[in-house]
This record gives structure tokens, sequence and C-alpha cells, in this order.
């Protein structure tokens, strides 16, 4: 494997590009995303994942806009923060 000298590491250990999600990420991905980050509960991602049966990480990258969402997990989401799904997309 070939070792980058400006970076001294192989290329599969190299740190990945910044995420730009108001470039890749469509309107109402963002505001599902903003949605979520702006629970009423407080609650932490960890308490959130734990709440919804979803990975931390996941639910991370999910409000990064770095995921996109099932129906499936948008209502498990809305369950564990305690609000109908369709409040999750609409702007409030």
């Amino acid at each position: 494997m070939d070792i980058d000298p400006r970076m001294n590491l192989r290329p599969d250990l190299r740190p990945r590009r910044a995420f730009r999600p108001t470039r890749l990420c469509g309107k109402l991905r963002q505001l599902l995303a903003a949605n979520i980050r702006r629970n009423e509960l407080e609650l932490s991602q960890e308490e959130l994942a734990h709440k919804a049966k979803l990975h931390r990480t996941y639910v991370g990258m999910v409000e990064r806009c770095e995921r996109s969402l099932s129906v499936d997990n948008i209502e498990k989401i809305a369950k564990a923060l305690e609000v109908e799904p369709s409040r999750l997309l609409s702007e409030r």
C-alpha cells in the first residue's frame, strides 16, 4: 500500500474531507435534521438514539444531514421525541 509523504498515512487512514450539507443535502432533509436537533425534550444524541432504538452515530449523521432516513426511522425518531412524524417534516 502506498504511503502519502505529506500525510505520512496510508491512503485508507487519511482524514476525509469535511461534509458540506448545504450543497449536498436537499431542503426537506435539512428541515428534518434541524427539527430533530431542536427537540423540545432536550435529549442528548445518545438518549434520543436509545429511545428510538437506533445507533448513536446514525442519529448524529442524520442531524448533520449526512444520512438519509427511511420512513420507518422517521417514525422511530418521532416516537422518541413524542411528536407526530409529519411535524419533523414541516417548518415550525
